[in-house]
């Protein structure tokens, strides 16, 4: 992979999700967020924001944040972004490499992995 195909100071939107328990007997607590992510290729920086979009269902209270983290690319072609308490490893994929497929697992714990899609954002 080369550093080319990524799209620097671009944004990467990601799904729309949700943090969600089920608590005393089947009430719905939780909140509904979007991700996105953006490359800086001077300092090899990745930023992931969080934007909380609705949190009227839930019992605490989140807040948005940017979390930086630092990527590079292994030999295997793909795009390692790594934060303090997880990393990803992606793949660019699409006729013009508009996406990226991340696998995401905790420091602690690889055992438990999870996949998130991002789109660059064309505007």
């Amino acid at each position: 992979m080369s550093i080319e195909k990524i799209a620097f100071d671009k944004v990467y939107e990601g799904p729309v999700d949700a943090r969600i328990d089920w608590v005393a007997g089947g009430n719905f607590d939780g909140y509904i967020y979007k991700t996105s992510l953006r490359f800086t290729e001077e300092k090899s920086e990745v930023v992931l924001t969080t934007r909380i979009i609705d949190q009227s269902s839930f019992d605490g209270i989140e807040f948005d944040e940017d979390l930086i983290g630092k990527f590079e690319f292994s030999d295997k072609r793909a795009i390692v972004c790594q934060f303090p308490n997880f990393d990803m490893r992606g793949s660019l994929l699409g006729e013009n490499n508009e996406f990226i497929a991340f696998s995401i697992w905790h420091n602690k714990n690889r055992e438990k992995t999870y996949s998130r899609v991002y789109k660059l954002n064309e505007d």
